[in-house]
């Protein structure tokens, strides 16, 4: 029996550096993939759009940074903005996950402040839990 490969792509996005991992094909792990520098939002488009199609992505999700309150920050803002440009830009789904406190594990997982692919990778694994579930 053939199964059907399907991919998502995790974005954990910062003013300076974007984050991205991918799902496996059976959606049961992300990995980290790779970083982003976060130019403007031409050259960050132009780069997704190349990983999307060299690693045939059919789902596309973003970490939403809210306050540990679950409150609305400016970075949140900033990444609504960002999901908006990618809805417009790519014809996969593009959907928001609950990002809070995945840098910071992602840094302690590593052993330095920061580390944006880990990150992503941390925010797609909550999503492909919660959709396995």
């Amino acid at each position: 029996m053939n199964k059907i490969s399907y991919k998502i792509l995790g974005i954990d996005y910062g003013d300076s550096r974007i984050g991205i991992a991918i799902s496996d094909s059976e959606n049961r792990i992300a990995l980290p993939y790779k970083i982003i520098e976060n130019k403007d939002e031409e050259f960050f488009v132009h780069e997704l759009k190349y990983v999307c199609k060299k690693e045939s992505i059919d789902k596309i999700i973003v970490g939403l940074p809210l306050a540990l309150s679950g409150e609305e920050t400016v970075q949140t803002k900033k990444v609504r903005d960002v999901v908006e440009t990618l809805k417009r830009e790519f014809t996969v789904p593009v959907e928001t996950e609950d990002e809070r406190m995945s840098s910071k594990l992602a840094g302690i997982m590593v052993g330095n402040n920061k580390d944006d692919a880990n990150a992503a990778a941390i925010i797609l694994q909550g999503y492909l839990d919660r959709q396995s579930k």
